[in-house]
C-alpha cells in the first residue's frame, strides 16, 4: 500500500513539475506590449473600432471614455447597440453630443440563426472604412497609446491578426481567483504562445481585442462563417488561422483592463453560455475532463493522509507546483499571492461552475444568452 501511494506521489509530482514548466516556458514567450509605441514605416494605418453593446449602463460610460480618449491619429468608432433594454441607448446618445464623429447603429431586431453579439460585429464590420478592425467589447477600459502600441506591434512583426489579453478585475476577490484559475486552465489548453507558430495547429482570441487586417476578415467569411458560436472570440482565432494567415496574442495588463463579473453568482451566470460550445458541445468530454482535473487536483491531498513521510513530502512539493502555476496568472486577475492557498476550494468551485453550466444547457436544450433563447440543435450545425 506504501509503495503504491509513492509511486504515485512520484507520478503527480512529474506531472505537476511538467506543468509547471510549461506554464513558465510559455509566459516567458508571450510578450507584452512595449512601454512605447512605435511608428510603422508606412504610417499609421486607418483603423475602425467596433463594438458591441447589450445592457452595459454600467460601464459603457467609463470604458467608451477611454476609447475616444486614445491618442491614435487615424480611427473611428462604431457602437452597434444590441436590443438594450436599459439605459445603453441614452448614455450612447449622450455621449455622441459630445462627440459627434461617434457612429452609433442601433439593432431593433434579431435575425434569425444569429446570436446578438455576433450579428452586432458583423453589422459594425459592414459600414467600417478602415484599413484594420478592432473588434471589442463594450466594458473594456484602454490607455491612451493602447492601439498605436498594438498597432505598432502588428506592423513591425507583419502580423494578420494580433489578440490582446486583458487584467481583469471584479470587486469580488472569489471571482478574481476563478479567473486566475480560468486563465490558468486556458493557458495549459489553448498554449497561446504556439499561436505565433505556423507550423502549430494552436489558436487563440480575446474578446477583449481582436486587431486584425480587413482584407483578412473579408477572405475568411467574417463573423458570418461563426454567426452561432458564443465562443466567437476563440473561433474567429481559428478561421483566421486555419486560413492560413499570421496571428500573435500579447499580454497587456498595463493598457487594457475589463471590469468582469462582479459576483460569483453572475460569473456562474456569464459562463452558462459558452462552456459546452468550447468542446463543440460534447458533454461527455467534458464531464470526463472535469473529472480528471478534480482527481488530479486532490490526489495529493490524499496522500497527505495516507502517505508515509517521503509521499507526504513529495505531495507537499506537489501541492507548491501546482499552486506556483495558479499564482503567475495572479497580476492578470488582480489577486494578491497569498490568495494562493485557497487554489483547493477554488478548484472545486471552478469545476462545480462548468459542471453546472453543461449540465442547465444540457436540461434546457440550448443556452439562454442575453435574453435570447438559442436551441442545442442550431448551435451544434456551426462547426468550426
Amino acid at each position: 500500500m506504501v509503495t503504491k501511494v509513492l509511486y504515485l506521489a512520484v507520478l503527480l509530482f512529474a506531472f505537476y513539475l511538467w506543468q509547471l514548466f510549461t506554464l513558465l516556458s510559455g509566459q516567458r514567450q508571450l510578450y507584452q506590449l512595449p512601454p512605447e509605441p512605435q511608428a510603422p514605416h508606412q504610417g499609421w494605418p486607418k483603423v475602425s473600432v467596433i463594438i458591441s453593446a447589450r445592457d452595459e449602463e454600467a460601464e459603457i460610460e467609463q470604458a467608451l471614455q477611454s476609447v475616444l480618449e486614445m491618442d491614435y491619429p487615424n480611427f473611428e468608432i462604431i457602437v452597434v447597440n444590441d436590443r438594450s433594454r436599459d439605459r445603453t441607448g441614452i448614455i450612447l446618445n449622450q455621449i455622441k453630443e459630445r462627440y459627434p464623429l461617434l457612429q452609433i447603429v442601433t439593432i431593433e431586431q434579431l435575425p434569425d440563426q444569429w446570436l446578438g453579439k455576433n450579428y452586432a460585429l458583423h453589422t459594425g464590420a459592414a459600414i467600417a472604412s478602415g484599413e484594420l478592425l478592432l473588434f471589442t467589447d463594450a466594458d473594456i477600459h484602454f490607455s491612451t497609446s493602447a492601439l498605436k502600441k498594438a498597432v505598432g506591434v502588428l506592423e513591425k512583426h507583419n502580423l494578420d491578426h494580433l489578440t490582446l489579453a486583458p487584467r481583469v478585475y471584479s470587486p469580488s476577490s472569489l471571482v478574481n481567483l476563478l479567473v486566475a484559475l480560468f486563465a490558468k486552465s486556458l493557458s495549459l489548453h489553448a498554449k497561446p504562445w504556439l499561436a505565433r507558430n505556423p507550423n502549430s495547429s494552436h489558436f487563440i482570441g480575446f474578446g477583449a481585442f481582436n486587431l486584425v487586417r480587413r482584407s483578412v476578415y473579408e477572405q475568411i467569411g467574417g463573423h458570418s462563417k461563426i454567426p452561432l458560436r458564443p465562443d466567437d472570440d476563440m473561433m474567429f482565432g481559428k478561421l483566421i488561422k486555419q486560413s492560413g494567415y499570421r496571428q500573435d496574442c500579447w499580454s497587456a495588463f498595463d493598457d487594457l483592463r475589463l471590469a468582469w463579473y462582479p459576483s460569483f453568482k453572475a460569473f456562474m451566470q456569464g459562463l452558462e453560455k459558452n462552456i459546452l460550445a468550447g468542446v463543440d458541445y460534447q458533454a461527455g468530454k467534458l464531464f470526463l475532463g472535469l473529472l480528471f482535473i478534480t482527481t488530479l487536483g486532490l490526489l495529493p491531498w490524499g496522500i497527505l493522509l495516507v502517505g508515509d513521510s517521503i509521499a507526504k513530502c513529495i505531495a507537499l512539493a506537489t501541492i507548491g507546483a501546482s499552486m506556483w502555476g495558479f499564482g503567475l496568472f495572479f497580476r492578470a486577475a488582480s489577486c494578491p499571492f497569498y490568495q494562493v492557498l485557497f487554489e483547493p476550494v477554488i478548484l472545486l468551485l471552478y469545476v462545480f461552475t462548468l459542471a453546472r453550466s453543461a449540465f442547465l444547457t444540457l436540461v434546457r436544450g440550448g443556452i439562454y444568452w442575453r435574453d435570447t433563447f438559442y436551441p442545442l440543435s442550431l448551435l451544434r450545425k456551426n462547426k468550426v
